[in-house]
């Protein structure tokens, strides 16, 4: 990897470094993206149950229904 002159170190030590500050901002930006998306899944089911039950639903077929709609995803599955 180093060439006559040793900078492929140099270059290495930088990519690296970079990645290791960047690191904890990307990750944090992550969780923001994601506790934002639950938070709105949260919000989206109470409005459509709140719909589902203004039409004349019973309450445990909204809820039922409601569970289905609004099922947020795991930390996991929205990463890919």
């Amino acid at each position: 990897m180093t060439g006559k002159n040793g900078r492929g170190d140099k270059i290495d030590m930088k990519v690296i470094g970079t990645l290791l500050i960047s690191f904890p901002i990307l990750t944090l930006k992550f969780i923001k993206i994601y506790l934002s998306y639950k938070i709105r899944c949260k919000k989206a089911g109470k409005i459509f149950k709140k719909e589902l039950l203004r039409q004349g639903l019973n309450k445990k077929t909204a809820s039922q229904l409601t569970e289905n709609f609004a099922q947020t995803i795991g930390f996991r599955e929205f990463a890919r």
